[in-house]
């Protein structure tokens, strides 16, 4: 088997899960198409596919668990989807041919060693939206020379081999990550001074903030898997780096006094 192509329904029923090492240690599969039907993953899902080349992923799975991808030795791109929030403890280790992965906005936290001895990654940007990058998260990853961290307060693991020792780490000024390769000798280039962002309420893109907003950013809160937001990052209205139902009670209070 070298190519998989897996189904939305099976006999009627919505394929909505991958199971634990379903397809572990599958040396000659090649290629893998997930439907946005898929939710969720197990752990192990893929480990060992050592001649894995592509993967398009669920565009509504919630996270990458550990594991997922350890040991695709060919695999070269990745994009993780704006679904997944947590790119779980080695979920990419060892993929020696990773040579680029887009990172979404929606992903909190990588995990653990995610991306621990990706030999050919060259540079990596990760979004405001980060805010943990764990233990190992790079490491051995030797050609890995430029990492951005959009994030100004970042909570980065304070191991010096959290990333490859010869990066140049990319930040805003006074930020976590200055502060991170200032403490551990990194070279830091800064990015100037941490843009000021005020979140606008419109969660739709249409350009304007009214009752359809909060009413799909309830639906967001409720988990509801078809709620789609053009940007996320506007309904952080109390601008604490949470998106909670904090946010939406007062959403429902700017609407109230719009009126």
């Amino acid at each position: 088997m070298t190519e998989v192509v897996i189904p939305n329904e099976i006999d009627s029923m919505p394929v909505t899960r991958i199971n634990d090492r379903a397809f572990v240690n599958h040396f000659s599969l090649k290629s893998v198409i997930m439907p946005d039907s898929i939710k969720s993953m197990g752990y192990w899902v893929f480990y060992g596919c050592s001649s894995l080349e592509s993967i398009v992923i669920s565009n509504n799975l919630k996270s990458i668990p550990k594991y997922a991808f350890y040991g695709c030795y060919k695999l070269e791109n990745v994009t993780v989807p704006n679904s997944v929030t947590i790119i779980g403890e080695s979920a990419f280790s060892d993929c020696k041919s990773l040579k680029s992965v887009n990172i979404s906005d929606g992903v909190t936290t990588i995990g653990n060693q995610a991306f621990w001895y990706c030999k050919s990654l060259e540079s990596v940007t990760i979004s405001e939206s980060t805010k943990n990058i764990s233990l190992y998260a790079f490491h051995g990853c030797t050609n890995l020379k430029e990492i951005t961290i959009l994030n100004p307060k970042c909570n980065i693991c304070q191991r010096k081999d959290t990333f490859n020792e010869n990066a140049t780490i990319y930040g805003y000024e006074n930020s976590t990550a200055q502060e991170y390769a200032e403490k551990f000798d990194y070279k830091f280039v800064p990015l100037g001074k941490v843009p000021e962002y005020i979140p606008t309420g419109d969660l739709n893109g249409d350009g304007e903030f009214n009752v359809a907003d909060a009413v799909l950013f309830q639906k967001y809160i409720l988990g509801i898997s078809d709620t789609e937001i053009s940007d996320l990052k506007n309904a952080d209205l109390y601008q604490d780096n949470i998106i909670d139902s904090f946010d939406l009670c007062l959403m429902k209070k700017k609407l109230v006094e719009n009126k």
